[in-house]
């Protein structure tokens, strides 16, 4: 019990040691933009651009989405389908496809979806 005791106290005393040369944490308020507001004006959707220099010298800026969603979980859910719709639909009709396709080559992933329906489901009965 005492082993235990002296392992706790090891652990907390090593914790107030961080690293003092780490970067801080980003605000990300003076890069992000607000462009999208869900219908029942409580969740919103923003595109944050963070610019950096790049290790050949180039200036570069790394450009990522970033989602509010406020309320219960179907108010949340319904939000994110509203706000990202259009991303969603990228993803399962353009992205996806190309993704397969450069993963499995020359198979043909027309189909892939109709066999991936027949499966999947089995996986997780």
């Amino acid at each position: 019990m005492l082993n235990h005791w002296r392992i706790a106290l090891l652990t907390l005393a090593s914790a107030g040691t961080a690293n003092a040369d780490a970067n801080p944490i980003l605000d990300p308020a003076p890069y992000t933009k607000w462009v999208a507001t869900s219908t029942d004006g409580l969740s919103r959707k923003a595109l944050v651009t963070v610019p950096f220099v790049n290790s050949s010298g180039a200036n570069d800026s790394v450009n990522l989405w970033r989602a509010d969603l406020v309320g219960n979980a179907q108010q949340r859910g319904f939000a994110q389908g509203e706000l990202y719709a259009v991303e969603i639909w990228e993803l399962l009709n353009v992205s996806l496809f190309n993704i397969l396709h450069h993963l499995f080559g020359l198979l043909f992933v027309g189909r892939m979806a109709f066999y991936l329906s027949l499966y999947v489901p089995r996986l997780f009965k």
